[in-house]
């Protein structure tokens, strides 16, 4: 039975202390626990088991978690996934699912381009989109956050801004390329 919620908490996360909040606030009444996981935890405890309801990787940096959790810890996401477990990314959490990150590729102090490995969606994440919105970078301004994600599918044969989530910074907006339904990013 799926009766836990996990929430990644590891190098690169952002604060999640009001995400854990909100969740536990949502989830306990509903007879879900809701912890906390880490790479090590993923990789060599299988914490991501038939238990876990939804597992959240946070905003923050998308490139430490490629550090710590590439290739054992993406095959047990992947895994996971494959086995019915909900995947939330929020914000750096997003992008890490996308096949291709290009986050403010010309702003050399904040530029990212790459391919995290996980590729729970065969897609594109750009991001911020300053120029398109008539916004700063990221870089120069936190406040400053959109993003946007490109894929092979039709649905999105072009790109898709959305303004990032009260919790995210510079998140993108993603569509699941299985069934067209929104992913919560």
């Amino acid at each position: 039975m799926r009766n836990k919620v996990l929430i990644y908490e590891d190098y690169g996360c952002a604060d999640i202390s009001v995400l854990a909040k909100e969740l536990r606030t949502y989830f306990e009444p509903r007879g879900c626990k809701v912890g906390f996981t880490n790479a090590n935890e993923i990789i060599s405890r299988n914490s991501l088991n038939q238990e876990v309801l939804a597992f959240f990787i946070p905003g923050g940096a998308s490139t430490p978690y490629r550090h710590k959790l590439e290739v054992l810890g993406n095959a047990k996401i992947r895994e996971y996934v494959q086995q019915g477990g909900v995947y939330y990314g929020i914000c750096a959490g997003a992008y890490y699912a996308c096949k291709h990150t290009e986050f403010e590729k010309d702003v050399p102090e904040s530029r990212i381009i790459a391919e995290y490995k996980l590729d729970l969606l065969n897609a594109k994440a750009i991001g911020s989109l300053y120029k398109e919105l008539n916004i700063e970078p990221f870089a120069k301004n936190t406040a400053s956050s959109a993003a946007g994600i490109h894929g092979g599918h039709p649905a999105l044969e072009r790109e898709v801004i959305a303004p990032c989530l009260e919790l995210s910074t510079a998140a993108p907006d993603l569509l699941d390329h299985v069934g067209n339904a929104p992913v919560t990013a």
